[in-house]
């Protein structure tokens, strides 16, 4: 909607009901705003319109463009989960029946969790991370306090210990409501996962990333996320799709995949598998010249503006597992950074999505303080 010269605008021939007005700058000079001098959509002021009514409004200013930048961290892997959690559900959001699901997974590696991140956003669920064979104490205290319905181990014996799915069989109701989603490797458990999550729903979208490595899928998460999609490993090394995610694909009903990275994660064979399947034209590949890029790509793909936008370290994965529902929930991308310094596309494309907020997971080890105060890689170079 143009603003004329004077500063005032008209919106005509709206259809009765209720709506939410958003003012932005498109050179990027102000900050974005809802009406009532509000920054982010869930503190904006919803405005109703009746059949052949007239609403005025206040005038609005917007500010000098600004960032908000915050961390969310913690003493280890497992407490930056949980506070995670805490943010997606903070003290008193808990509803009274518990959250529908809370996933579990290995905390000290990354399949199992990277399809479970998608799968726990769908239904509004949680991702928290174990010890192989226990339980750290302040995980079990999350867990009570969410009450979750339903606990979906994510992977099998070796990632997760009968032992710890015993204990967690103590959180629920009933022992029907655990489950093992797991397999002989990560793609059988990939699989499972996704069969579990969304066979229900059916999804006519997918994301296919390699299995042998984390940022590709870490940053496709929240992407799969935001159209009610999953992500499903594959070997990226084989000639070829194998036949079990062909069917997988098949009994979803999906029409469209993106292919997370490049053909040193993904072979060409695949791809070429995927056209074969589903048509030239509904399959695409995001790929990059690295983990950063890949991306920054996904994120423009995917999503046009956010409020927020997320950032976790390139080179470990934890923080990112875990953040994955929490920027899907706030309609967020899920971007990658080196610990020292913030990549000038990575702030780019914070710029272009028009964010207010750029939260970072992690502590300063994982993103230092040059990150949090934005310091660029590359200072030099133009990024707008």
């Amino acid at each position: 909607m143009p603003i004329v010269g004077d500063g005032t605008f008209q919106i005509t021939q709206l259809e009765s009901g209720d709506y939410v007005l958003r003012f932005s700058d498109n050179y990027g000079v102000f900050n974005s705003e809802y009406w009532q001098d509000q920054r982010y959509f869930y503190d904006s002021t919803v405005i109703h319109v009746d059949d052949g009514s007239i609403v005025e409004l206040a005038d609005s200013i917007l500010d000098t463009r600004s960032i908000d930048v915050s961390r969310i961290s913690g003493n280890s892997r497992f407490d930056v989960g949980v506070n995670v959690s805490k943010q997606l559900y903070p003290e008193g959001s808990v509803p009274t029946q518990g959250i529908p699901v809370v996933y579990i997974a290995n905390g000290y590696n990354f399949p199992d969790a990277l399809t479970a991140s998608p799968a726990a956003a769908l239904v509004g669920g949680v991702v928290l991370l174990v010890e192989p064979d226990s339980i750290p104490s302040e995980v079990a205290a999350e867990i009570q306090r969410l009450r979750p319905s339903r606990i979906i181990v994510a992977g099998g014996w070796a990632s997760v210990s009968p032992r710890v799915f015993d204990q967690l069989s103590t959180y629920v109701a009933s022992p029907s409501d655990i489950s093992r989603e797991g397999g002989s490797d990560r793609y059988e458990a990939s699989r499972s996962i996704v069969r579990d999550a969304f066979s229900g729903t059916g999804s006519d979208y997918a994301i296919i990333a390699t299995g042998a490595n984390y940022p590709d899928a870490l940053s496709a998460g929240p992407a799969a996320s935001s159209i009610g999609a999953p992500v499903i490993l594959v070997d990226g090394s084989e000639s070829s799709l194998d036949q079990p995610t062909a069917q997988l694909l098949a009994d979803l009903g999906v029409k469209y995949v993106a292919i997370a990275g490049g053909t040193g994660s993904v072979n060409p064979g695949i791809e070429a598998s995927l056209k074969g399947l589903l048509g030239t034209s509904n399959v695409y590949r995001v790929a990059g010249k690295d983990r950063f890029e890949v991306a920054v790509l996904i994120s423009k793909l995917f999503f046009a503006e956010a409020d927020y936008a997320y950032v976790a370290t390139g080179y470990k994965f934890p923080d990112a597992l875990t953040g994955g529902p929490l920027a899907a929930n706030n309609g967020a991308p899920l971007l990658l950074s080196p610990p020292e310094c913030l990549p000038n596309d990575v702030f780019g494309e914070v710029m272009d999505l028009d964010a207010q907020s750029l939260v970072l997971l992690g502590g300063p080890g994982s993103l230092s303080t040059s990150v949090e105060n934005l310091t660029l890689c590359n200072p030099q170079a133009n990024t707008k």
